[in-house]
């Protein structure tokens, strides 16, 4: 927030948004290169969840437990 307040006092509000849409494209670009972790957690063919609540809880064991949060 102070940055986008600084941008607009000091040049305009145009180029705050022209800025703001520069970093974006620079974020988008970037992210264009990343790559997933190869993982082996999805579950076999024959363990896969039938109802739409087993399914959430796997998901959720699956993404937010095994993984490690900043």
């Amino acid at each position: 927030m102070f940055v986008s307040r600084v941008l607009v006092a000091a040049v305009a509000a145009a180029w705050a948004l022209a800025a703001d849409a520069a970093t974006f494209f620079l974020s988008a670009a970037l992210l264009k290169f990343a790559r997933p972790r190869a993982t082996s957690r999805a579950l076999p063919a024959t363990e896969a969840p039938t109802n739409i609540l087993a399914e959430l809880r796997s998901g959720w064991r699956t993404e937010f437990s095994f993984l490690r949060w900043m």
